[in-house]
């Protein structure tokens, strides 16, 4: 199940974004299936931010947070797994949208990290890691975002 940011959150969020010149996604992309919350069993489980660039074939992305204690029920790790799936979706959903640049953060020596990297490669699309941000500003706004949903998570405004 896929669910959205209440309007609150994506004006808060949309503003910080667009003060470093980039480009919040819409409210209708945010009630489609590349939403930013992602909830297994009405439990909030992994927030994934995106950020589509003024020429839409580039989308800066980065998995913020996913819930350390989330077991699926065979009792696998929850941390990479969720990731994976959430990520497979979310390139998925962009690559059908026309993008085909992804700029965000891949550990290449973890297993989720190529796991991730074959996924790209099997959707046509280019990778950069962390230190081949387009905007130099992209980590502070991934901080900066993070911080704000956890402020949000932990006041229960996270829908």
């Amino acid at each position: 199940m896929i669910r959205s940011y209440r309007d609150a959150d994506y004006d808060d969020v949309s503003r910080l974004l667009s003060q470093c010149g980039l480009m919040a996604p819409t409210r209708s992309e945010l009630m489609s299936n590349h939403s930013l919350v992602w909830d297994v069993d009405h439990r909030v489980i992994g927030f994934v931010w995106v950020i589509r660039s003024p020429e839409s074939a580039t989308a800066y992305i980065d998995l913020l947070c996913v819930d350390p204690d989330y077991r699926f029920k065979e009792g696998k790790s929850g941390r990479s797994i969720v990731a994976l799936l959430l990520m497979k979706h979310l390139l998925a959903t962009l690559a059908s949208l026309g993008v085909t640049r992804i700029v965000g953060v891949v550990d290449r020596e973890s297993v989720p990290g190529h796991a991730l990297l074959s996924i790209y490669a099997r959707l046509g699309m280019m990778v950069c890691d962390q230190y081949s941000y387009c905007y130099g500003q992209a980590n502070e706004i991934y901080s900066r975002v993070s911080a704000l949903f956890d402020a949000k998570k932990a006041e229960g405004q996270v829908c």
